[in-house]
């Protein structure tokens, strides 16, 4: 791994988006998954994304997926589904079957099952990785769903519900 000094957050969003070209194009007409997550720089590249790279990502090849999300209704303003659908995939009619959002409105250890089985079938080499582990439940994706301004976590991994303040 090469370290990078950037001189903003801004220069930091477009050697990455450049990155992520290059590895999109790497991997010819394939779809590609990306992971996406919330909060103020997801939302500053989906600004950039819109301005700069319009014409330059294979939008038709990204499939995309979400690493959290809060417990709250996909129109929340806390929904980190609900930014990308505004910033991004509405802006760019994105189809609605290349965007697998956590359904953060459902019980979270419902949704967890749920979005762990959904990683499963539609990430390539997920079998490989069950078949090398011998895990018969094909593993859990790893990620937490907050709930709310409360903070309460999921972790999909444990199963546990962590409070804001820190015990379970």
């Amino acid at each position: 791994m090469r370290l990078k000094v950037l001189g903003s957050a801004e220069d930091a969003l477009r050697a990455m988006t450049e990155q992520l070209i290059e590895k999109m194009n790497m991997r010819g007409i394939s779809p590609f998954h990306l992971a996406l997550s919330g909060a103020g720089t997801a939302q500053q590249m989906f600004g950039l994304w819109i301005r700069e790279y319009r014409e330059k990502i294979k939008w038709e090849q990204l499939r995309f997926y979400w690493v959290d999300e809060r417990c709250v209704s996909p129109d929340d303003e806390e929904s980190n589904f609900k930014h990308a659908d505004e910033l991004l995939f509405r802006p760019l009619d994105i189809p609605h079957a290349h965007v697998h959002r956590i359904h953060g409105e459902r019980e979270p250890e419902v949704e967890a099952e749920h979005y762990s089985e959904l990683v499963k079938w539609e990430l390539p080499g997920y079998a490989s990785c069950r078949d090398r582990t011998g895990d018969k439940t094909g593993g859990r994706i790893q990620g937490k769903f907050k709930s709310g301004s409360y903070g309460n976590t999921y972790d999909i991994e444990t199963g546990k519900v962590s409070k804001a303040d820190g015990k379970i």
